[in-house]
C-alpha cells in the first residue's frame, strides 16, 4: 500500500489519500506504520480478536448508540460510496498502528511492567489484544505520553464490550455537554475535557449513559 491508495470517497469527486484518511481520523502515525498494520491484520486477522463484518449485525445495541452520538449513519450505503466495514477496519488498523506495547508504556510511565498489566486487567488503562500481542492506544495519554488525570476512572466507567473503533471516537468526538471554560459553550471531547483539567465525574456519568443506551 502506498500513499497514493484512496480509502474512503467522498463528494465532490475527489477519494481521500491514506495519509488524509488519518489526519481526518486525528492519528498521528505514518502511512509507513499504518501499511505494517494492514499487512499484520492481512496476515493474522483471521485469526485475532476483532473480526468485522456488516456493521448493522455486528454491532451490539450499546456500540451502535456509541456510533450514533459519533455522528454514524445506518441508513443504507449509495453504490459510490465506501463500505463503513472498510472504514471501520482501516481506523481499526490505524488504531493499533498508533499505539505501544505495555513494555514501553511501563518505562514512559515509570511503572513496573506487572502494575501495567493489573491496571490493563482493571480497565483503567485501555488495551487490545491480538496474536500480534497486547498494545495500549496512545489516544488514553497526553501528548508527551503522560497519564491524563482522570483517564483511567473515565475509561473503567465505559462498557467493555465497546469495539475499539467506538471507543476511540467516544472519546475524541466532542460532546455538548462538556464545554471549555470562557470559550462560550466551546463543547470538548472527553479527552480534551481531561485534559483541559476537568473533572472526571462528569465525563464518567456520561460514559455511563452508553450502558442503558
Amino acid at each position: 500500500m502506498n500513499a497514493s491508495q484512496r480509502l474512503d470517497p467522498r463528494k465532490g469527486g475527489r477519494d481521500l489519500t491514506v495519509r488524509e484518511l488519518l489526519e481526518r481520523a486525528g492519528f498521528d502515525i505514518s502511512v509507513e506504520d499504518f501499511s505494517d498494520q494492514v499487512d499484520l491484520v492481512a496476515r493474522y486477522g483471521s485469526h485475532g480478536a476483532v473480526v468485522l463484518v456488516e456493521p448493522t449485525s455486528e454491532f451490539d445495541p450499546f456500540t451502535r448508540a456509541a456510533l450514533l452520538r459519533a455522528g454514524a449513519d445506518f441508513s443504507p450505503i449509495p453504490a459510490h460510496r465506501a463500505d463503513p466495514v472498510d472504514v471501520t477496519r482501516a481506523l481499526f488498523v490505524a488504531l493499533l498502528a498508533d499505539s505501544d506495547t505495555p513494555e514501553v508504556v511501563a518505562a514512559r510511565l515509570a511503572r513496573d511492567i506487572s502494575r501495567v498489566r493489573q491496571r490493563v486487567r482493571e480497565r483503567t488503562l485501555w488495551a487490545l489484544a491480538a496474536d500480534t500481542g497486547v498494545r495500549l492506544p496512545r489516544v488514553q495519554f497526553d501528548d508527551d505520553g503522560s497519564e491524563i488525570a482522570g483517564m483511567g476512572a473515565v475509561l473503567r466507567a465505559l462498557p467493555g464490550d465497546l469495539h475499539p473503533v467506538s471507543v476511540f471516537r467516544w472519546l475524541t468526538t466532542p460532546v455538548a455537554d462538556l464545554t471549555a471554560p470562557d470559550e462560550d459553550d466551546v463543547p470538548l471531547s472527553p479527552r480534551d475535557w481531561l485534559r483541559s483539567g476537568g473533572g472526571p465525574d462528569r465525563a464518567i456519568a456520561i460514559a455511563r449513559d452508553l450502558l442503558v443506551a
